[in-house]
């Protein structure tokens, strides 16, 4: 029987969860409420149209074929292919008449937003006010699947791993919401379920890619929880963000510990701590366990006065956490 697989919140996350109550404003989550290009227009891209319009001309019967897979392309391009398997599916013609991507013979078919019966306990459909976003998640898998480092690594960390084993866990990957926040994402390992939590979520969708690709690592059966973690930095689904900050206030050389998520599971030449855009340098230690999530412990640099404490993976920066530093 497959096991569930939970994250769990850091120690630290508690002192951060009530400034993330209300929902974050996700500069990049889907608008279907854009306005609309002109019907004859064959390049309706995203922001261009609503999902009613796109569906109305991609099935247009009076475009020449060509047209139609052109635009179909265009959709699967800018706005993921999940979303054009959707404006594909919402159609009324027949199989013979769906447009299709050049060279293939089959319907788009990664990523499906689960529904229906509940595969476990705890879990939810995606509400509609929430597709947005997690279709900004799903656009951003779309194109990390596509990375030949990370089908090599799908391929060397799956039993009986193969160059498809990455695309055949997409091809079957169905997508829900946790009810409760604390576990962040959750799987069924080796199946075909996989969730992620509230404050994933508010977070925003480079978050939701990043535990959803983690959880991909359990649906193809990874050995271990670190395994899964490293999929998002060869994925290059870099989203740190700070949970928690201790001490909030210190002096210069003073230890601090910063707690949060998607830092990495070491420190590499490209990742530091800025102290109000002061370097910190080397870490004490930078480090990712399962339990605890993303660990950091470093001094307070020489130089460094109050203001946001930023962790930067990969050139990818965080959520800012403020520090006074004491005289």
């Amino acid at each position: 029987m497959a096991k569930r697989k939970k994250h769990r919140k850091s120690k630290g996350e508690e002192s951060l969860r009530n400034e993330l109550r209300a929902p974050a404003k996700d500069k990049a989550a889907r608008d279907h409420s854009s306005e609309t290009s002109p019907t004859n227009q064959v390049d309706l891209l995203a922001g261009s149209a609503t999902f009613a319009d796109q569906v109305a001309q991609i099935h247009d019967s009076r475009l020449p074929p060509a047209q139609r897979q052109t635009l179909a392309a265009q959709i699967g391009q800018v706005q993921g292919n999940h979303h054009l398997q959707r404006v594909i599916a919402s159609g009324q013609q027949t199989e013979q008449d769906r447009p299709i991507l050049e060279g293939s013979d089959t319907q788009i078919q990664r990523f499906e937003i689960g529904d229906g019966g509940l595969p476990t306990a705890g879990w939810q459909a995606i509400t509609p006010e929430h597709e947005g976003r997690v279709n900004g998640a799903i656009a951003i898998l779309d194109r990390v699947v596509e990375n030949p480092r990370l089908q090599n690594y799908f391929r060397d960390h799956s039993p009986g791993g193969t160059a498809d084993t990455l695309e055949e866990v997409a091809d079957r990957a169905k997508i829900w919401e946790v009810t409760d926040e604390g576990s962040l994402g959750e799987s069924l390992e080796g199946g075909d379920d996989m969730a992620y939590d509230p404050l994933i979520f508010r977070i925003g969708r480079w978050q939701i890619a990043a535990t959803l690709l983690h959880e991909m690592g359990h649906l193809a059966n990874f050995a271990t929880e670190e395994e899964c973690e490293e999929t998002t930095e060869v994925g290059r689904t870099y989203a740190p963000f700070i949970t928690s900050v201790s001490p909030r206030r210190a002096r210069v050389g003073d230890e601090v510990v910063i707690g949060g998520i998607s830092f990495g599971l070491q420190q590499t030449a490209i990742d530091r701590v800025e102290f109000n855009g002061v370097d910190g340098g080397r870490a004490i230690s930078w480090e990712w366990q399962h339990d605890t999530q993303g660990q950091i412990h470093i001094r307070v640099p020489e130089g460094a006065t109050s203001g946001p404490v930023v962790v930067i993976n990969n050139n990818v920066r965080s959520n800012p956490i403020h520090l006074t530093v004491l005289p």
